[in-house]
């Protein structure tokens, strides 16, 4: 990648000036260049500029080749020849972040025994946060085992 005849060294805004100038020589081409991401190690970009704003897309680079807009390619050649052909495809949805993840998970409805409305109920009858007449008398330890009634 880095002696691939559109690469071009330096910070996005300064590959972005060269594009410009680039554009301006020819403004009936799409110029475009490849550098390197500096915000992720690792990574190139692909910059371009259709008309007057330069766009910018990601490029992986994996052991089987370069990623890009979810697609392997083993040159650069090949990644070249589908970004040409391809530039106008919308594209391919994102994956969701993972606070819209959490959005979309279903609220359950809760289990049997868990808190409601401020007390426990569960399919027999149990504490709804009233008391039970059963229960309602006061229960000492001298009063156990005694009969009330």
């Amino acid at each position: 990648m880095l002696n691939y005849r559109k690469f071009r060294r330096g910070k996005k805004v300064e590959v972005d000036d060269l594009l410009r100038a680039e554009k301006s020589d020819y403004p009936m081409r799409i110029v475009y260049c490849f550098g390197i991401c500096h915000e992720h190690p690792g990574a190139f970009i692909l910059s371009y500029i259709r008309n007057t704003n330069p766009h910018h897309e990601y490029i992986g680079l994996y052991p089987k080749g370069f990623k890009f807009r979810e697609h392997t390619f083993d040159t650069i050649d090949r990644l070249v020849a589908y970004f040409q052909k391809h530039i106008d495809d919308p594209w391919p949805e994102k994956a969701p972040s993972i606070q819209s993840v959490a959005a979309m998970v279903p609220m359950r409805s809760p289990a049997v025994g868990a808190p409601t409305d401020g007390g426990w109920e569960s399919n027999t009858g149990g504490w709804r946060g009233q008391f039970n007449s059963s229960r309602d008398k006061t229960c000492s330890p001298s009063s156990r085992g005694k009969s009330t009634n």
